[in-house]
């Protein structure tokens, strides 16, 4: 298995204030065969205009809506929507 794709799960809730960093995070990262699969679990604050605005600059970084509530119901979104051969978690914050 070389160059696996990686699918990275990020459910975020009002976490504008780090998610930049968490991004950039990713973005500066050498191995280029990822995804993002970012998960709103009903943010009140800028979360999800900050993400689909990163999602626009780099189509590697979905963003998707939370139907269930909370963590798990987001992780399992998110993980339904992956591709890769690996699958890893970062939380926004």
């Amino acid at each position: 298995m070389q160059n696996p794709k990686v699918s990275i799960l990020i459910p975020f809730k009002d976490t504008a204030h780090f998610l930049p960093e968490c991004l950039d995070s990713i973005l500066a990262q050498t191995y280029p065969n990822w995804e993002v699969l970012s998960v709103n679990d009903h943010s009140t604050d800028t979360s999800l205009e900050l993400l689909n605005s990163y999602g626009q600059k780099d189509s590697r970084i979905k963003v998707f809506n939370n139907s269930g509530n909370g963590i798990i119901p987001a992780l399992r979104a998110a993980y339904a929507e992956s591709s890769g051969e690996l699958v890893t978690r970062m939380d926004s914050d």
